[in-house]
């Protein structure tokens, strides 16, 4: 699951990316073996960012990975496969309107059983 990474206008404030749904439905009863990621960092020269991988709906788990934009969890395990998910990213500092680096998109890979 591929998106672009938004522009970001205003420092401080929660940026949601595009949802991220499964490309084909995974099988009714499929449950999430693994969550891996690839997110842009921000060349704003912003002085921190906070980046999340929340699932939806209502944005009630959500794992802080700021420290490690490539990764992989078992944060989200033996969640529903079909579920859809989010990256939020809050940024503080630098110049506005912020455009993601080199690659320009976040992606999630989520492995089911």
């Amino acid at each position: 699951m591929v998106n672009p990474a938004p522009f970001i206008n205003t420092g401080g404030v929660y940026i949601n990316s595009s949802n991220f749904f499964p490309p084909s439905p995974p099988p009714a009863n499929a449950a999430i073996k693994s969550l891996s990621w690839d997110l842009s960092a921000y060349d704003n020269k912003n002085l921190s960012a906070k980046y999340e991988i929340c699932m939806l709906p209502g944005v009630s788990r959500c794992l802080d990975v700021s420290n490690n934009l490539q990764s992989r969890t078992n944060f989200f395990n033996y969640f529903k496969a079909s579920s859809s998910f989010i990256v939020r990213v809050k940024l503080f500092g630098g110049s506005y309107p912020a455009a993601a680096g080199s690659t320009g998109s976040h992606m999630i890979y989520v492995e089911w059983e």
